[in-house]
């Protein structure tokens, strides 16, 4: 039997593509190592945001209730969103809300409210023309719920992307239970159904049982690499009703009009892995599922400008 050796010629371009891959393989590695090892731990993040005299913020919040979901198209569009902006600095809370015509200021458990440019008038959970408050976001206020729920925190995972042609850390956690109840009804996050006009209510109030819903809460956090602080934040909650999932609700004048069927939403790819979209797992919802998408983007980080006032402003807000 003659053996005939391949050549080491023939062999050459075999040998060049697996060390190519190995060494990109080991590149990739690297990067992936290196973005983990530059994540600071949710709580460290918490501090570190908490630390800071003031910010900066702009959100949006949108609703999507279950009861509801059936008959988006018969909504005004944008009618279950509410974007606001507004900044703090120490104890100081400002914030614009319709475009910028209507402005309310919080210091030291009061408020104060006015039409652009008008005179401030002392209000509570209202616009100065008294319209209910959408959910106000309090950077200070979740930065410390975030710090006291971070030992909850499942499912972490982090990545590097590409944001506003910068690069970030991506960090994204989830939270159930407790926890979760925490954030979004301790008034870190909007609570799931809230929004501008509510909840919508069945029955009388007090019908049902008193048992917590399900709650599921994930959020995606963006972070400069080379600061340690967070630029964007996302936050998806998802609450499961122990209302009956075949309840319809129907509105007058609305013959004719069909449900809209939602698409079917894939959670897991073919190996079995958690898909995710935007920083967050994607989820699907059925007819027993309520949630509330919130996003928030951070600037002016460490500002310590605080709101002029003229001296009955600080009246009506207890100050001298």
């Amino acid at each position: 039997m003659t053996l005939v050796r391949p050549s080491t010629r023939s062999l050459a371009p075999l040998a060049l593509a697996l060390v190519a891959a190995v060494s990109s393989s080991a590149a990739l590695a690297a990067q992936d190592a290196d973005a983990a090892a530059a994540q600071p731990g949710i709580a460290e993040l918490a501090t570190r945001m908490g630390a800071l005299s003031g910010m900066s913020f702009k959100t949006l919040e949108e609703q999507d209730q279950a009861m509801v979901r059936r008959f988006r198209r018969m909504m005004p569009p944008g009618s279950r969103e509410t974007e606001l902006s507004g900044s703090s600095a120490g104890a100081w809370l400002s914030v614009s809300l319709d475009d910028g015509e209507h402005e309310l200021l919080f210091a030291g458990g009061r408020m104060i409210a006015r039409l652009a440019e008008g005179e401030w008038r002392p209000r509570r959970g209202v616009t100065v023309t008294g319209k209910p408050l959408p959910f106000i976001f309090e950077p200070q206020v979740f930065f410390e719920r975030l710090a006291g729920a971070a030992a909850a925190a499942k499912d972490a995972r982090s990545e590097s992307t590409t944001w506003r042609e910068k690069p970030w850390n991506l960090v994204t956690v989830s939270f159930d239970e407790d926890a979760a109840r925490d954030l979004l009804l301790g008034g870190a996050l909007p609570r799931v159904g809230g929004g501008r006009g509510g909840p919508i209510m069945i029955g009388a109030p007090g019908m049902g049982n008193d048992e917590p819903p399900e709650l599921t809460l994930d959020l995606a956090f963006w972070i400069d690499p080379s600061t340690g602080l967070c630029h964007r934040l996302k936050a998806s909650a998802y609450e499961t009703s122990t209302m009956p999932d075949n309840m319809r609700i129907e509105f007058q004048g609305a013959e004719g009009l069909e449900e809209e069927e939602d698409a079917k939403v894939e959670e897991f790819d073919a190996e079995g892995k958690r898909i995710y979209k935007g920083g967050l797992p994607v989820r699907a919802v059925d007819g027993s599922t309520s949630a509330v998408h919130f996003e928030v983007e951070f600037g002016a980080l460490g500002t310590t400008e605080q709101p002029k006032l003229d001296a009955a402003a600080r009246a009506l807000l207890g100050l001298r």
